[in-house]
């Protein structure tokens, strides 16, 4: 769908005499202004969940490119994030993920890019959602207890980013721990909103006392972070989560250490810290619950 251009009516002229000759390769017409290169491009199918599909409606709107990496590029769109993805990239859940991909967009930080009427658009690739899939997460630990001490036969998990106290505040789900922790740390999505992320999808499945009063100060302190990690953290504390956390959850749901052990080597090889702090926040949220922590007030 091109996006909207305004346009004046023009009166025909007269038509000139046809005058033949040798045949002429004229040069491609230029674009004539930033967004009219959208205007023939062919749409992309990608695979996203309903709320990044939800997000491509209606009018459009305009933002930027944010992030170019190998295998994902990563837009603002006003105050929301969209990634496109190849089929190398993990699927976080912001993201739509395609066959063409990041590395087919060919794009650089600042280029413009585009939502609207079904379409994300940027540097003259089009995509739309073609397939929905689900990353919420279906599963309840009933037991936490037993989940704990799966965890725990893992061997520990440490880093030495992030302030210990506040580590443990957030096991008790205490809602002032988040703001040492929120936009703390290095990485693409800094360390402490990977734990975050990680502690609010296990959270929710381990039934801990303290998700509200957590989910409810990181809504308010949200724009302490970037605007990439800000969006990851709306979606976990909607309950989605990336392919390998949910692989995990999912043993820790079936109680099959086995399976546990290959999931979190998995979850591990996500990014440069991310994987591990998903995995540390993971590990908080099941220990709040199987030691009766106490909530803070």
């Amino acid at each position: 769908m091109p996006l909207s251009r305004s346009s004046t009516a023009l009166q025909p002229a007269p038509a000139a005499p046809v005058r033949r000759g040798p045949a002429q390769h004229l040069p491609a017409a230029r674009p004539t202004d930033e967004h009219s290169r959208y205007q023939t491009d062919l749409p992309q199918p990608g695979a996203a969940t309903r709320r990044v599909r939800d997000q491509l409606t209606g009018p459009s709107r305009h933002g930027r490119v944010i992030h170019v990496g190998d295998d994902a590029v990563y837009v603002q769109i006003r105050d929301r994030c969209i990634g496109l993805l190849s089929s190398n990239a993990v699927h976080v859940p912001c993201g739509i993920r395609t066959i063409a991909g990041a590395t087919a967009a060919r794009v650089s930080v600042g280029d413009p890019a585009a939502t609207g009427h079904g379409r994300l658009q940027v540097a003259g690739l089009v995509v739309v959602v073609a397939r929905l899939v689900e990353l919420d997460i279906p599963w309840s630990i009933e037991d936490a207890e037993r989940a704990h001490a799966d965890l725990l036969a893992d061997g520990p998990v440490r880093t030495t980013e992030l302030p210990a106290e506040a580590l443990v505040g957030l096991t008790a789900g205490d809602p002032d721990s988040v703001g040492s922790l929120l936009g703390r740390g290095s990485g693409l999505t800094p360390l402490g909103d990977d734990v975050l992320s990680g502690w609010l999808v296990t959270a929710r499945c381990v039934g801990h006392p303290g998700l509200e009063s957590v989910a409810g100060r990181i809504g308010q302190l949200a724009r302490r972070t970037t605007t990439l990690s800000a969006e990851l953290l709306r979606c976990a504390c909607d309950g989605e989560a990336p392919p390998p956390l949910r692989i995990v959850l999912a043993a820790l749901a079936a109680g099959d250490r086995a399976a546990l052990a290959r999931a979190i080597d998995g979850l591990r090889a996500v990014g440069h810290t991310s994987g591990t702090g998903l995995l540390l926040g993971c590990r908080l949220a099941v220990a709040g619950v199987a030691t009766g922590a106490e909530v803070a007030g």
